[in-house]
């Protein structure tokens, strides 16, 4: 399948994986319990994810994260 901007969209059974081990603040973490099953966190990570990026530029996205985080009063700051 091949979406409007270009990107090739494959099925999950198809896709090749890679492994990540990250840190998430505890808050975070009750948050992505709440809104899926404990078996299907990296999907959901995944979908979220390619929703919030697709067709966006690496900038772009930074900047709408800082915006993000100025307008909640976050002190979090994204690497460039």
């Amino acid at each position: 399948m091949v979406c409007s901007m270009g990107m090739i969209l494959m099925k999950a059974s198809t896709r090749a994986y890679g492994r990540l081990n990250i840190t998430l603040p505890r808050a975070t973490v009750e948050l992505l319990d709440r809104v899926t099953k404990r078996g299907n966190r990296s999907r959901f990570i995944d979908q979220v994810i390619r929703e919030l990026a697709l067709g966006r530029t690496r900038t772009r996205l930074r900047k709408l994260l800082e915006a993000k985080r100025a307008s909640s009063g976050d002190s979090a700051n994204f690497a460039r």
